[in-house]
């Protein structure tokens, strides 16, 4: 699947510009140049031929949308954005201008600027099918997803036959936790696009969180097939294998990833998992180590190291990377819990529940009575056992299975830091009790039962 915005540059480059480009004899010069290396993924030359072109042609608004979409595709966005903004200027009614300079101020993460100039856009071509699937595209980032999804659906409208409008539709349906809605969505474009790659990913995701992993592995592994250079597809494909327990193979593909992508900062960090579940715990702090370093603001590094140098019994190391988890700026909750939970192993359980408590006041990713902000309230003493545990149980089964793994485990800590060593291996057997192998609490649980049991 071409991205968004290759994908709209596309339409311009191929509908807009080539008839009145042949009607110019344009066809034999830069502007034709810069059409066909755009088209076989040359962004420099296409920019080159551009640039030369609009020398000789400085009032050729087409031009200038179209050089900013090369310029976007490098990554370029402030120049793509100067080339969108001369094209308005030369035009005032080119649509694909706006939306185009849109999809590069989406890219800034300026949301409400993007959803701007696609809404321009739609006013100038209320038939500009791209424009609302772009603007549903920053709507989604944004959260909105109910207003997502009706743009996906008015693209559709306009244009039933993109299979990207479906898959980006199964996206903001898969955020709003409709799976069933989301599958139907990717297999529709499948069924319009068998090459999609994307649509097939896609559909493997929404089937690993149903849990049917099988189906997911498979979606995977096709979209492998249609691209096999496709990091992302090992990827997915190897945090399926890994909840299946198959770790070897989810290694593998981790691995296979991180040649195809070595900055694949979440390659390294789930590889780093797979091997903390093999036990070799060096080889996972290494990997985890390796993904701080890409993206040293990713808090999934951080609880990972975390979680490693727990199972180690390396408390003051464990301490200092579930406080740092917590401490990013996109912040990770369970890196709170943690640090106060290591802290009550140390005898330092007062200092444990003042940082979880100004974690809290902060909100982190977590919002008040939600599940994790109950695991919090429950290590401050806000609330007693049998209250968390009547909290754990949820509508979904398995929602209800993983919630009071993570319950007995945090029920476990508090026995143990109280030095109830018996009511703590009760908690931490039912725990392990729920099968949720691939919680950190399951592992942790177990460990702290060996080690009570060994003492």
């Amino acid at each position: 699947m071409k991205p968004l915005l290759h994908a709209l540059f596309a339409v311009c480059l191929l509908t807009a510009s080539l008839p009145s480009a042949r009607a110019q004899g344009k066809t034999t010069n830069e502007f034709q140049q810069g059409v066909e290396r755009y088209e076989k993924g040359d962004m420099e030359g296409a920019i080159a031929s551009w640039t030369a072109w609009l020398k000789k042609n400085p009032k050729d608004a087409i031009t200038y949308f179209n050089r900013g979409g090369a310029k976007c595709d490098k990554g370029d966005l402030d120049g793509a954005i100067a080339d969108c903004s001369r094209a308005i200027e030369l035009d005032p009614k080119q649509a694909m201008a706006y939306s185009n300079r849109g999809n590069a101020k989406r890219a800034k993460g300026d949301l409400d600027a993007a959803i701007t100039d696609h809404s321009r856009a739609i006013e100038l071509d209320p038939k500009f099918a791209n424009a609302y699937s772009n603007r549903g595209y920053a709507k989604r980032a944004k959260g909105d997803l109910d207003a997502a999804i009706a743009d996906y659906s008015r693209a559709i409208e306009l244009n039933p036959k993109d299979a990207d409008f479906y898959s980006n539709r199964g996206l903001a349906k898969r955020d709003k936790g409709d799976l069933d809605a989301a599958i139907a969505d990717y297999s529709r474009a499948i069924e319009l696009d068998p090459k999609h790659v994307k649509a097939h990913s896609n559909r493997g995701n929404a089937k690993r969180a149903k849990g049917d992993l099988d189906a997911a592995i498979a979606d995977f592994s096709r979209a492998i097939e249609l691209n096999p250079k496709d990091a992302s597809a090992y990827y997915n494909r190897g945090v399926a294998k890994r909840d299946k327990g198959d770790l070897d193979a989810a290694i593998a593909d981790f691995s296979r990833a991180i040649e195809l992508d070595p900055r694949y900062a979440n390659a390294y960090s789930n590889r780093g998992i797979a091997k903390r579940d093999k036990g070799d715990l060096d080889a996972a702090i290494a990997d985890y180590s390796r993904a701080i370093e890409l993206d040293p603001k990713d808090a999934d590094g951080y609880l990972g190291r975390g979680a490693a140098g727990y199972l180690q019994q390396n408390w003051l190391k464990a301490h200092s990377d579930f406080d740092r988890a917590n401490r990013q700026e996109k912040g990770n909750a369970y890196g709170a819990l943690m640090a106060c939970v290591v802290q009550m192993r140390l005898g330092q359980g007062d200092t444990g529940r003042k940082e979880l408590r100004a974690a809290l006041d902060r909100r982190w990713e977590a919002k008040p009575g939600d599940w994790v902000s109950k695991l919090g309230d429950f290590l401050l003493g806000k609330l007693d056992e049998a209250a968390l545990l009547e909290a754990a149980d949820a509508p979904d089964a398995k929602k209800t299975r993983g919630q009071r793994c993570e319950a007995w485990y945090f029920a476990g800590m508090r026995h143990l830091a109280a030095g109830r060593k018996d009511e703590a291996a009760s908690c931490f057997r039912k725990s392990i009790a729920t099968e949720q192998k691939t919680f950190s609490e399951y592992e942790y649980a177990t460990a702290e039962l060996k080690w009570l049991e060994a003492k």
